[in-house]
């Protein structure tokens, strides 16, 4: 899957280790970026085919990228190649044993 990248002084760094960051936000671990109206937080090649929140705050940004994920999810489309890559990223950590 293909990332988009932003420049590194737009980057914000999130601790995805960090206690209350959902499983699924820290398997996926999506781009954190400061934008011109607030954060965005994106996993794809891009805003507009990419599963994209954004919000004031960084931890608002993420909510709203794991509503928009589990929408997209929910949706069950066999044609969206970046919803059947999360699907597996998602069903592989499952099975990861230590």
């Amino acid at each position: 899957m293909k990332q988009m990248n932003v420049p590194e002084d737009m980057k914000v760094t999130v601790d995805f280790q960090a206690a209350g960051i959902s499983g699924k936000v820290r398997e996926l671990q999506p781009l954190v970026f400061k934008d011109q109206d607030g954060y965005r937080c994106l996993l794809g090649p891009d805003l507009e085919t990419g599963v994209v929140g954004s919000g004031e705050t960084v931890d608002a940004a993420i909510a709203d990228w794991t509503r928009n994920l589990d929408e997209r999810l929910a949706s069950g489309d066999r044609n969206d190649e970046l919803g059947l890559y999360i699907t597996e990223m998602l069903k592989m950590s499952n099975k990861d044993v230590w």
